[in-house]
């Protein structure tokens, strides 16, 4: 039995060898700790000093990441010493299936059937009013009314990143494929309890990863609190505001994200033709890196065109495993597939992707870069925000 899985191990890593054109092993810097449970703080979930987050410990933060529902500084509870209540108050303050990519890193499987659901909209263009707006703000100013986002909280309008709070960004929904026209204080998000006000949700840019927008934007006329996997009749009760074939529909960066029997897989996103990562009954068994020939073999819905099954993630930290792979984007999807063969890290000059151990060198910049979900898949002087890659806005690790 020793003998077959070495010599599966063997196959695998010549098959990566020639289709991806790497062998080298990842680096142990980006070795990780995996956790299931979920906003725990050290031992026995994680390392000491480290929270329980997207599946993987990561280290506590300098500041709470407000509105998101995790005691990011790991002190005094989750999104302590951030604002609450309508937006106003304070002085002028205003109120307000298929492939998923060819070439050497492409995932293939037969996409999962999806019906559509009216009034979820599938994106697009970046016209149309964003719904929220700034307010008059005499002395005092007006409250925002139930569900309104504070000042400087996900969902409330902005100018430019410091008018946010700490661990987000400023950003038109737009750049996500949100209807947009106006920046709104976002962060990157895997499900929608992670945004917040109910009335914003985490959408699935376009281009790979999702962001927190509001519900709005994508069409999503009402916003409830149930999460993916429980049972539903109508679009309002759940948290993401989409109900499919009498469940809850939301995306998520891994497993740890979707509850019960749930896996993170490729699904087809309510409303539209697009494949995205959200929580559902896995196609097939294989794990990460088990031989597959279509997705329908692997628990993700995931199959690299190289033979072996692969997951959604984050960063490139969540690939590492017996073959080199970085986490790439593709048809709107982001997973482990093709490695650039680079020995460059995050932070280190270049001229070109293929120098960078995540195969992203970021526009503009010229240093590499890696994709992310929040500002955790960051090491200190970086944040996770929106940037531009190969013409194409991504959620990457920019420098401060």
């Amino acid at each position: 039995m020793r003998a077959r899985v070495l010599a599966s191990a063997a196959l695998l890593t010549g098959m990566f060898a020639v289709a991806l054109g790497c062998s080298a092993m990842i680096d142990a810097e980006l070795t990780h700790v995996n956790c299931s449970w979920e906003g725990a703080i050290g031992p026995p979930a994680c390392p000491a000093g480290q929270l329980c987050r997207a599946g993987v410990c990561a280290p506590c933060a300098a500041s709470e990441i407000c509105g998101d529902g995790f005691d990011n500084d790991c002190r005094n509870g989750p999104d302590d010493g951030c604002g609450s209540g309508g937006l106003g108050g304070g002085s002028g303050a205003g109120g307000a299936g298929g492939d998923a990519g060819g070439g050497s890193g492409g995932a293939t499987g037969g996409a999962p059937g999806g019906g559509g659901v009216a009034g979820a909209a599938a994106g697009g263009g970046s016209g149309g009013a964003s719904g929220c707006t700034t307010g008059g703000g005499g002395s005092g100013g007006a409250s925002g009314g139930t569900g309104g986002s504070s000042a400087g909280a996900i969902g409330s309008p902005c100018a430019n990143h410091a008018a946010c709070d700490a661990g987000l960004f400023c950003e038109d929904p737009g750049a996500f494929g949100a209807a947009g026209g106006a920046k709104l204080c976002t962060r990157g998000c895997c499900k929608s309890d992670q945004c917040g006000a109910s009335t914003n949700v985490c959408y699935p840019a376009v281009h790979g990863g999702s962001a927190c927008v509001p519900a709005s934007s994508v069409g999503r006329a009402e916003v409830g609190t149930k999460a993916a996997g429980d049972s539903c009749t109508t679009h309002g009760e759940c948290r993401s505001g989409l109900c499919e074939a009498n469940q809850c529909f939301d995306t998520c960066c891994a497993d740890s994200d979707c509850s019960g029997a749930q896996y993170c897989v490729r699904r087809t996103l309510p409303g539209s033709t697009r494949q995205v990562m959200a929580c559902g009954k896995n196609p097939g068994n294989g794990g990460f890196l088990a031989l597959c020939s279509s997705g329908a073999s692997c628990q993700s819905g995931l199959c690299l065109t190289a033979g072996a099954c692969t997951k959604s993630c984050c960063s490139s930290k969540d690939c590492a495993g017996t073959i080199s792979l970085a986490c790439i984007h593709s048809d709107g999807l982001r997973f482990c597939g093709s490695f650039s063969g680079g020995t460059k890290a995050v932070g280190e000059t270049c001229a070109a992707s293929a120098e960078c151990k995540s195969g992203k060198c970021i526009s503009g910049g010229s240093y590499c870069s890696d994709t992310c979900c929040s500002d955790f898949d960051c090491g200190p002087g970086f944040a996770c925000r929106a940037a531009s890659l190969s013409g194409t806005n991504q959620l990457l690790c920019v420098k401060l």
